[in-house]
């Protein structure tokens, strides 16, 4: 195990960045949630529309178009209010700290200004990367991530980033081009 420190990222979590992160997370962590939410929504317009007892296209479309409104509604209230609360309840002051990630060859250690000590994980371990337009998104595990936004770093370290998780990760590594 190579220990010698390739680089270091300083990065801060503010309520703007926490809010792309939830809507980052709910809609592209599982990369067929936007095909099940079509898919539930045209199985629910089928019913309805074949609940009447006869076929109509432009009744099916009209269904599928009110629900699929409903349907995103919905998810974004929830959102904003999984925001919300989450900045009403932070106890800790996660927002407007900073966050120091070391990369080594093989492992990554993260340190927290808020909490003591520090967590060492192996790249073999990480769930996701997600790297989108401003920010990569490491998923430690399904419930725990760290964000770095690329606004703070220059173009090598982001390219050295970028080429340190696709070397590590492979297919765990995911640019959404957004």
């Amino acid at each position: 195990m190579n220990t010698s420190k390739l680089f270091t990222i300083k990065s801060d979590l503010n309520k703007k960045d926490y809010r792309y992160f939830l809507y980052i997370s709910t809609f592209f962590k599982d990369k067929f949630a936007i095909f099940k939410m079509i898919l539930l929504l045209f199985s629910i317009s089928m019913f309805c529309i074949y609940s009447e007892g006869s076929f109509s296209l432009k009744s099916f479309f009209i269904i599928f178009i009110l629900l699929s409104f409903i349907f995103v509604s919905l998810i974004l209230i929830r959102i904003e209010s999984r925001i919300n609360k989450r900045i009403k309840t932070d106890a800790t002051g996660i927002f407007n700290t900073q966050e120091t990630l070391d990369f080594y060859n093989d492992f990554i250690v993260v340190n927290n200004s808020v909490f003591e000590g520090e967590i060492k994980i192996k790249y073999n371990q990480i769930y996701k990367i997600f790297e989108s337009d401003h920010y990569f998104i490491t998923y430690f595990n399904i419930n725990q991530a760290t964000l770095i936004n690329k606004t703070n770093l220059d173009t090598d370290t982001i390219n050295n980033l970028r080429n340190l998780y696709k070397d590590n990760l492979k297919d765990k590594y995911i640019n959404l081009k957004i």
